[in-house]
């Protein structure tokens, strides 16, 4: 055992700099295996993370996006409506027929939600698209709205061609 220990001693005193830089190198090395791991291989499966948290309290049924879908349709100027909801977005799709107007479809939409649940308004973003396809007759129009939680009213950009 005596021998062992003084050739320790020994190797200690001819290659000091070389075991500090080593013993410095591995515990690198076990830091940088740790960070990889837990940066690519841990944490949350969701593809949305912490940001859909309580989304169970505040989901919107089927009914609900029906009935969305309804109040809209009760204007007769109105082709088709289409209503999803993915993450905390609800995606309103309408397509008016040859009678719509562009300012009458921005007002219906803008009170259609403000009529929606605070339910609803306080917890999903809501985009609107509203399109007219053009004819001989008449020029069509592509409109898209946007309202987060925190306005009150949809604000609206034009993507007219």
């Amino acid at each position: 055992m005596k021998k062992f220990l003084k050739k320790l001693a020994m190797f200690w005193k001819t290659n000091r700099v070389m075991c500090v830089l080593a013993t410095i190198l591995i515990i690198c090395l076990i830091v940088v295996c740790y960070i990889t791991t837990t940066f690519f291989f841990g944490g949350s499966s969701s593809s949305y993370g912490d940001r859909l948290e309580g989304l169970d309290k505040h989901a919107i049924s089927n009914e609900t996006l029906e009935s969305i879908q309804n109040k809209i349709k009760e204007d007769g100027t109105v082709a088709n409506v289409t209503t999803r909801c993915q993450g905390k977005i609800l995606y309103i799709k309408v397509t008016y027929n040859n009678d719509g107007n562009i300012d009458n479809a921005k007002g219906k939409m803008n009170e259609m939600v403000l009529g929606l649940d605070e339910n609803i308004t306080n917890y999903y973003d809501v985009h609107v698209t509203i399109s007219k396809d053009s004819s001989e007759e008449v020029t069509g129009f592509l409109l898209m709205g946007a309202k987060n939680i925190n306005q009150q009213s949809l604000v609206w950009q034009s993507i007219n061609s």
